[in-house]
């Protein structure tokens, strides 16, 4: 009895199947365009976050995940302790010139010792003779070299202990030549690298700064007033600029004279005007009794709190009228004509008309400008530096301090990740109270 062969066949892919597919590969050039220009910085920055990572620390200055040695350092270090140790032999105290020469020969042969074991008697060759000659050493591959775990143990060890013993051959004997000599073998240290990828480490030791909370909280108190009074002024001066009248043009394009100074030059300008000597402004509230003293609004904290929103709020109220306004503008005039036969006062046209069909661009324009304040640099920075006494430090100034004027870019990427974090938060929060309408699923 025989049987027929099998045949394993695949079941024709559906149509719908096969348009799905298709449509997926259409997306897919937008996606990698997506991935490269705004996550693939965002990846970057977390990944630097994990390290400890500092350009003010040669041990820290690069991302290691094993034991690196820095051969250029190391040559040169190596280069300067065999010099010193070699003048000191020739002391003319008996006790500094032998205890010198026996250091001399252990230093030599555990550094051939270790070359050897690692395999870098060769590179370190070709390194040594450009050291001499004053080259720098540009290629990192022959640069930078990975040791093993106890080599990097064993060779730092060594190099800590003979500084030790020269320090007390310095301090025994006071000897400027044996304490030189034991500094340079303390630098020789700086040329083995440990790999200082921390994990999370950065993130915990944020967590428990209270500056970090305080940069939050200034923050919140600059955003959340600034973006309150642009909104409300701005659909005033959108709603006048919607009525037709005699030099509307002109006055729509004045609007934008605040809009169009760099934030730079507009903080530097308000900083002039802030001023407790001669600033026009702080003159002016002191006269209306506002402020006690024209030196209020800088060197307190609330007083340069509302410096700096009363300044954003003058220069960016101008886009928030003119995003408003064309929202406004979109709306069917029929509309109002019909309400006002039905008898709707203005107030009711504006709260059942105007502002649910302007909904949707309330909340782009209040995307844009919350995403704008929370991460606000320029002003701040120009403005008050972040002061008086970090009083207005927000989180991105907190976050270039730390990078590039502490030079600890790990710490600086762990802020940067976390004020991402902070803005995706805000942007949903803004888009399931306000947006549904703007993504409609079918």
């Amino acid at each position: 009895m025989t049987t027929a062969p099998r045949t394993n066949r695949k079941a024709p892919m559906s149509s719908e199947r096969r348009e799905a597919m298709t449509g997926y590969l259409m997306v897919l050039p937008t996606i990698l365009l997506i991935f490269v220009v705004a996550l693939f910085p965002v990846l970057r920055t977390f990944w630097l976050s994990t390290f400890d990572l500092r350009l003010n620390n040669a041990r820290l200055s690069q991302t290691y995940l094993s034991h690196q040695l820095d051969l250029e350092y190391y040559a040169d270090s190596y280069f300067r302790l065999g010099n010193s140790l070699k003048k000191l032999a020739r002391d003319e105290n008996p006790e500094i010139a032998g205890e010198a020469t026996r250091l001399r020969e252990q230093v030599q042969e555990r550094h051939s010792a270790f070359l050897e074991a690692e395999g870098l008697t060769a590179a370190y060759d070709t390194v040594y003779e450009m050291v001499l000659n004053m080259e720098a050493v540009t290629d990192a591959e022959l640069r930078y070299h990975k040791i093993s775990g106890d080599s990097y143990g064993d060779i730092k060890a060594f190099y800590e202990e003979t500084g030790r013993s020269l320090q007390a051959l310095a301090a025994g004997h006071d000897s400027q030549n044996a304490k030189m000599a034991a500094q340079i073998a303390e630098d020789a240290t700086s040329s083995f690298r440990e790999p200082n990828m921390v994990g999370l480490g950065n993130y915990a030791v944020l967590l428990k700064d209270a500056r970090l909370g305080s940069a939050l909280l200034n923050t919140v108190l600059f955003a959340v007033p600034a973006v309150f009074f642009e909104l409300c002024l701005g659909i005033l001066v959108a709603l006048i600029m919607n009525k037709p009248f005699r030099g509307r043009g002109v006055l729509r394009a004045s609007v934008l004279v605040p809009w169009s100074i760099p934030a730079a030059v507009s903080a530097l300008m308000w900083r002039f005007m802030y001023d407790g000597q001669y600033g026009i402004v702080s003159g002016l509230f002191t006269s209306l009794g506002l402020i006690s003293d024209p030196s209020v609004i800088l060197t307190t904290k609330w007083g340069a709190m509302f410096g700096l929103v009363f300044a954003d709020v003058w220069k960016t109220t101008p886009f928030m009228a003119l995003t408003l306004l064309s929202g406004l503008q979109v709306i069917d005039e029929g509309l109002y004509e019909a309400s006002t036969i039905d008898g709707a006062s203005k107030l009711q046209q504006f709260t059942r008309i105007t502002l649910p069909l302007l909904k949707p661009t309330i909340l782009v324009a209040l995307l844009f400008r919350t995403l704008d304040t929370f991460k606000v640099f320029d002003l701040v920075s120009v403005l008050t530096n972040g002061g008086p006494a970090n009083g207005t430090e927000t989180i991105s100034v907190f976050a270039y301090k730390t990078m590039f004027a502490n030079m600890n870019f790990g710490m600086g990427s762990a802020i940067a990740v976390l004020l991402f974090l902070l803005l995706a938060v805000v942007c949903m929060i803004y888009i399931k109270v306000l947006g549904a309408d703007l993504i409609k699923v079918d």
